[in-house]
């Protein structure tokens, strides 16, 4: 049997609606992971990813606008507990 060609216009809303709060879910679950990570893990993560085939060549360190959001979430995640 051959798929649809077409999907109802609601079929359509309530899937593009699906792919917006997955999108938004995964958003916020990825924004807590990174702001849980200490200075030493993201250093790592962030020289592996820059090491992997393809990436950007760019300094080993991590840049001072980086270094700063680290320390303003390391702030917010004490503060919030």
């Amino acid at each position: 049997m051959p798929p649809p060609t077409s999907i109802s216009a609601d079929a359509f809303r309530q899937w593009l609606a699906g792919q917006k709060l997955a999108a938004m879910v995964i958003a916020d679950e990825r924004c807590r992971w990174l702001a849980k990570l200490d200075e030493e893990t993201a250093l790592s993560l962030y020289l592996q990813l820059i090491s992997l085939p393809g990436a950007p060549r760019r300094e080993p360190t991590p840049s001072p606008v980086l270094a700063a959001m680290r320390q303003v979430l390391s702030r917010v995640n004490r503060e919030t507990g």
